[in-house]
């Protein structure tokens, strides 16, 4: 499966790559305005801008910085980037910001 922009259909990130914390690579947390946000984690996700500085206020998983994650072709917002340190753990897209589409079977031979 890869995930797409719902805004302009951008490849963000692929199922091959997702990411695991605590056993799991979906999870729901809510931000500071108090809206639930479903988010689907990843190793990488070429499709993303990272954006803006570090910041270690209300971060989802313990013991990170995050920073904002665009798309690269429209500038949307789609979802955090996550670091232990000043290395890149992982990514969390909102699944709101995204579109499934299945992959291509390969042709019969």
């Amino acid at each position: 499966m890869t995930y797409q922009c719902s805004s302009c259909g951008l490849d963000l990130a692929d199922s091959k790559r997702s990411f695991d914390y605590d056993g799991r690579n979906q999870h729901e947390y809510y931000d500071p305005a108090g809206r639930l946000i479903p988010v689907l984690l990843f190793e990488e996700a070429p499709g993303c801008h990272l954006n803006g500085n570090m910041i270690s206020d209300y971060t989802w998983f313990e013991g990170t910085t995050y920073r904002f994650a665009d798309c690269i072709d429209c500038g949307a917002h789609i979802g955090w980037v996550y670091y232990y340190g000043h290395k890149r753990a992982f990514f969390a897209l909102m699944k709101d910001a995204l579109v499934e589409k299945p992959r291509k079977a390969p042709p019969d031979p």
